[in-house]
């Protein structure tokens, strides 16, 4: 009876020590907008090393902080850093891994030379040392499992994409909207097929709107490229709901998986693409989406 008292008040303890460091970031961050803006960082890298994404830019943070411009992120992903060293220290897990190697250069797609101030010997490496190293520290960061801890402990709230609205409509099965079959809906898919070179299609052999897939899914418009290359496109005019746009952008992956299996099934090599087409803008969240899923979207395309 004792014993199950005592491993109780161990367990007991082990979960007290197992949060509540927030104040970390308070105390090694005097500055208040910095530790603002580091406390919406943390989550967004977060959610990235969760997602998988190991191409983000530095742009795409800039953007996801609801800002257009912003010269020194580099100096708030320092702060990211020593809140992480100082956590590691404190709480004495030092397997949790960095953050910081997610975030990269546009150009290079490598840290920029300020990532020096996490790992000393990076502005001494070679580019094909620099890759390896971040190669292997995205790893750590996708593949630790203990995240939510880490964002339960530091007392801060995930960031993530708010589709729920979009995924319940998308679940009911209703109609999305007044885009579908109607009016504009036909008159776009019918300028996309007369007018390819408007969404940077070229080189076309033959074309098709209505192209039947062997999962009896309909494409609204298919092309075949001079150089046997096939590509999905699918319309989501003006008028079409966010939540029809956001159904769009799952189409895709749909259907390029399709045409791939397809051609493993005739040992034809796959040389398949999607792009989707809306004559909106893509909304904050379903951008995000677009971003995870590495799906092609052209933008505000009038006929």
């Amino acid at each position: 009876m004792l014993d199950c008292v005592f491993n109780s008040i161990i367990l007991y303890d082990m979960a007290e020590i197992r949060k509540g460091y927030g104040y970390i970031i308070d105390q090694v961050i005097p500055q208040k907008r910095s530790r603002e803006l580091v406390r919406l960082i943390i989550p967004i890298l977060i959610r990235w090393a969760k997602q998988g994404q190991t191409n983000k830019t530095y742009n795409h943070l800039i953007k996801e902080l609801g800002y257009k411009i912003f010269s020194g992120i580099g100096k708030q992903l320092g702060k990211v850093d020593q809140v992480f060293k100082r956590f590691r220290l404190e709480t004495g897990d030092y397997t949790i891994p960095m953050l910081n190697s997610l975030v990269k250069d546009k150009d290079t797609m490598l840290p920029s030379e300020g990532f020096s101030i996490v790992y000393p010997n990076y502005k001494t490496m070679t580019n094909e040392e620099k890759k390896l190293l971040v190669i292997g520290l995205d790893a750590q960061a996708i593949e630790y499992q203990n995240w939510e801890w880490v964002l339960s402990a530091l007392e801060l709230t995930p960031s993530e994409i708010d589709t729920a609205a979009s995924e319940a409509v998308i679940r009911s099965g209703k109609f999305y909207g007044t885009g579908g079959e109607g009016e504009n809906h036909k008159k776009m898919k019918e300028y996309i097929y007369n007018h390819p070179e408007s969404v940077g299609i070229k080189n076309v052999k033959d074309r098709e709107m209505e192209y039947i897939l062997l999962s009896g899914d309909r494409l609204d418009v298919f092309f075949v490229l001079n150089d046997g290359a096939k590509i999905a496109v699918e319309i989501k005019p003006s008028t079409s709901p966010e939540a029809d746009v956001l159904r769009g952008l799952y189409q895709c992956v749909k259907y390029k998986n399709i045409m791939d299996a397809e051609d493993k099934v005739h040992g034809n090599k796959a040389n398949n693409s999607t792009i989707l087409v809306i004559g909106g803008e893509l909304s904050s969240e379903n951008r995000k989406v677009r971003e995870i899923l590495g799906i092609t979207v052209k933008e505000k395309i009038e006929i």
